[in-house]
């Protein structure tokens, strides 16, 4: 189990929230990596696997054609975990991966039941500096590195808007 305030007094957290069915997710999967070097020991990442975007889905990345069982709109927890080791090995995610507890959908929570792919950054006195209802690699990047640049001083951002892109 990690807590948040293990952070506390320490780095800024970037908490992304996904699973392998949200190709809103998965198409970034590199770029959040990318970014988790790049800030490495300046910032921690956490990515929540959570419920499946699109359970059942035909489509997955990297043409996937392994077992799709794991996807399920009532995931076990092994069936959860299966379904994030999946993610892990098939798109390389080296960032540290947490699972959602199964029937508590953290990122309905957050988003209090409407869907995206959101992300918050959380600063070292616990309080959320950046949050984005669906998160984008280059936009999060460009907050990052304006808030290291600012010594933590920059305004708190909030971004509903999707894009075609991230």
């Amino acid at each position: 189990m990690v807590r948040l305030g293990e952070f506390r007094g320490h780095v800024p957290v970037v908490v992304e929230f996904g699973s392998f069915t949200c190709p809103y997710c998965t198409v970034q999967c590199g770029e959040m990596d990318a970014l988790a070097r790049r800030y490495d020991g300046k910032v921690a990442f956490l990515f929540v696997y959570g419920e499946e975007a699109h359970y059942g889905t035909a489509i997955l990345p990297n043409e996937y054609a392994g077992d799709r069982s794991m996807f399920t709109d009532d995931p076990t927890d092994a069936q959860r975990r299966a379904a994030a080791d999946t993610m892990r090995s098939e798109l390389e995610v080296h960032r540290p991966m947490l699972l959602a507890p199964t029937g508590n959908d953290l990122r309905a929570k957050f988003l209090a039941g409407r869907l995206g792919n959101p992300g918050f950054v959380v600063d070292p006195a616990g309080r959320i500096v950046f949050a984005a209802r669906w998160l984008k690699a280059r936009q999060l990047d460009e907050y990052l590195q304006a808030y290291l640049d600012s010594g933590g001083a920059t305004p708190p951002v909030a971004d509903e808007a999707p894009t075609a892109r991230p």
